[in-house]
């Protein structure tokens, strides 16, 4: 998939650009890390990463179901891989479930207010990081503080919604990080 291409609801998948990548399926690092008897999970997990990465830098975006089909694993597992890698290190890694904001992944809004709010990072390297424009990056914090503003004035979830225009599950999505960055 592009990553120029995110989903839309009148847009079926046929319809969604497709993007040709090279990738690295094995590499003189692989070899060493199976001589180094380093675990299969963790094996998987680099390769994941590096073709994430590889496809990203090409304009293109792998799901879980490829990485699954090159890896010959399941997609629950490359699910489940990336998932707990992404919160152990807070990180995104740069996939159509994250860029695109879809599925049961880490939400990059999460990572994105976890960087500032958390680490104290600037705007450009949040986007750098998470592999987002500055303007989305912008979009996120300034959603993230408006909902927070609302709270602080003690408006409910309802009314911060009808007040910003926003969906009621996009107010409550911000306020339960607002909570988990707090605590």
């Amino acid at each position: 998939m592009s990553k120029d291409h995110p989903p839309d609801r009148r847009r079926r998948i046929a319809e969604t650009d497709l993007v040709t990548v090279v990738l690295d399926v094995s590499t003189p690092k692989d070899i060493q890390l199976r001589i180094d008897r380093v675990s299969n999970p963790q094996r998987k997990l680099h390769k994941a990463l590096r073709m994430c990465g590889q496809a990203y830098k090409q304009g293109g975006l792998l799901n879980n179901f490829d990485l699954s089909e090159i890896l010959n694993v399941s997609d629950s597992y490359i699910s489940n891989l990336l998932l707990d890698y992404e919160r152990r290190k807070k990180t995104i890694v740069p996939r159509r479930g994250t860029i695109h904001d879809i599925g049961s992944g880490l939400s990059h809004k999460w990572i994105i207010c976890h960087k500032r709010y958390v680490e104290g990072k600037s705007p450009d390297q949040i986007a750098r990081e998470t592999y987002h424009s500055l303007q989305s990056v912008d979009r996120y914090l300034g959603q993230f503080d408006r909902v927070r503003h609302c709270r602080h004035q003690g408006f409910s979830a309802v009314e911060t919604a009808r007040i910003l225009d926003g969906s009621l599950s996009l107010v409550e999505t911000y306020l339960q990080m607002d909570k988990e960055l707090v605590s």
